[in-house]
């Protein structure tokens, strides 16, 4: 089982990874993380078929394939061999268990978005829209049992989208204030974005 997640952000990598680590059940898998920029191909296979000493299957999950784009070649990309990658797409054994994960687009030219096309799963998260934030805000409020005010949710959305990564990691600043959090406190104590930034600098400058 091979497989290739793509999404705008780590948040919402984490919560899809999440549903689909539920058929691997931590008694019979081992789950292990590694990094496609630090790792080689060939290196990343041999540890997939690599049972471990209790005799559990192994699930890889590959941060940062790169390969799946042509956006960049990373220095260790002259260390890859990339013949094993492709015997691994033509193998029709259940073993090995794969996700790609990767937070840019694909290249649908790609050599090997095509191989994983044909044979195997592809999910591509969609950027999530301004109003699609509400409910994955006030889910994240309530796991972090922040007291919220009305238009805060709002105001936060207004203040960081699109960067929803950024907006998780606000809340947990938020947290530590202890109090509830209003929209005059998200005005003070989260930064805007670059974006936001240049747009009312742009404002500021036909104002004079």
């Amino acid at each position: 089982m091979i497989r290739l997640l793509v999404s705008p952000t780590r948040y919402q990598q984490t919560i899809q990874l999440s549903l689909w680590l539920k058929d691997y059940p931590e008694d019979q898998w081992d789950i292990l993380s590694m990094d496609a920029l630090t790792t080689t191909i060939q290196d990343i296979v041999q540890e997939a078929y690599t049972f471990t000493l209790l005799g559990k299957q192994r699930l890889l999950l590959i941060q940062n394939a790169y390969f799946f784009t042509s956006a960049r070649k990373p220095s260790i990309d002259q260390e890859q061999d990339f013949d094993v990658f492709e015997q691994l797409f033509r193998q029709t054994l259940d073993l090995p268990h794969l996700i790609f994960l990767l937070e840019e687009d694909v290249d649908g030219k790609n050599k090997w978005v095509k191989l994983i096309k044909q044979s195997n799963d592809v999910t591509l998260l969609p950027v999530l829209k301004k109003q699609e934030w509400a409910p994955v805000l006030e889910k994240a409020i309530q796991e972090r049992k922040i007291p919220w005010g009305s238009g805060a949710t709002w105001a936060l959305t207004e203040r960081l989208y699109p960067d929803l990564d950024r907006a998780i990691n606000e809340l947990d600043k938020l947290q530590l204030l202890g109090e509830t959090i209003t929209e005059k406190l998200i005005q003070r104590w989260v930064p805007l974005t670059l974006e936001s930034n240049v747009f009312e600098l742009s404002n500021a400058i036909l104002k004079g």
